[in-house]
């Protein structure tokens, strides 16, 4: 869980990973049927999103590779 952490903390400002991080201790531990629907909720956002066009989600492969 400590590596997803850091990664996750290590991809946005000083600033918002304290903030993010207090946040978290301040509201201690949460049940595990939670996090799986929180998580659900965001996936069903992101796949919505990908099918209006407004997000592109890679798959993986040469073809989905963003070029700039």
């Amino acid at each position: 869980m400590d590596d997803i952490k850091q990664l996750f903390f290590g991809n946005m400002s000083e600033k918002a990973a304290k903030i993010m991080e207090e946040d978290m201790e301040a509201l201690g531990a949460v049940r595990k049927r939670e996090v799986d629907d929180a998580r659900s909720s965001v996936m069903d956002t992101a796949k919505s999103l990908s099918e209006s066009g407004e997000l592109v989600l890679p798959g993986g492969g040469e073809d989905d590779e963003l070029m700039y």
